[in-house]
């Protein structure tokens, strides 16, 4: 379940192979990617999610769920 601590050692993934993959699909437009982060001498691990909802022009989004320009 996400948002919900499983204790020290959880560890999940899931795997599906990218030609079968619509990146168009409303389920995949939400991104999430672990991430190795280093601020000055500290370094650390965590989540970049990133989800766009809307117009972004810069990024050739024009209607609510549009995908990103082939």
């Amino acid at each position: 379940m996400h948002g919900r601590w499983h204790g020290d050692l959880s560890v999940g993934a899931e795997e599906f192979p990218v030609a079968d993959l619509d990146n168009l699909s409303l389920h995949l437009i939400h991104v999430q990617q672990v991430v190795r982060a280093t601020w000055g001498d500290r370094t650390g691990l965590g989540v970049l999610e990133q989800l766009v909802i809307g117009r972004c022009t810069p990024g050739g989004l024009r209607d609510f769920f549009d995908g990103a320009p082939a």
